[in-house]
């Protein structure tokens, strides 16, 4: 993803005004694009190892729907291991949680359909 103000359209792409050429076959203009980190709930995940192999995952979120208080959830994951769910609070947006060697990866994901609703 680039972000820049487009200084004119060529035969092969765009110009930005910062001199840089993107080649574009497809050109998609639109406008209101939020980049919200974590499905636009505010969210901090902390990892502790524990006796074993498994890795505690704390992860301490503010849903969207005001009528919700803060809450937390923990797990503890092993390498390999994936889970993803829905949080209260936070519709539309199904949230991944994966552990790797290097640690655990955090992903929310918008969904087209909810199935379910706390």
């Amino acid at each position: 993803m680039v972000t820049d103000h487009i200084e004119t359209f060529t035969e092969t792409g765009i110009e930005l005004t910062s001199g840089q050429h993107l080649d574009a076959d497809i050109i998609v203009t639109a406008t209101g694009l939020d980049l919200l980190p974590f499905g636009g709930i505010d969210m901090s995940v902390y990892t502790q190892a524990t006796d074993g192999s498994a890795l505690e995952l704390t992860a301490i979120y503010t849903p969207r729907i005001s009528a919700y208080a803060p809450a937390h959830l923990r797990m503890a994951l092993n390498e390999g291991d994936a889970v993803s769910f829905g949080l209260p609070g936070a519709p539309g947006v199904t949230y991944s949680f994966a552990r790797s060697a290097q640690g655990v990866t955090v992903r929310a994901d918008e969904t087209a359909v909810q199935l379910a609703s706390n």
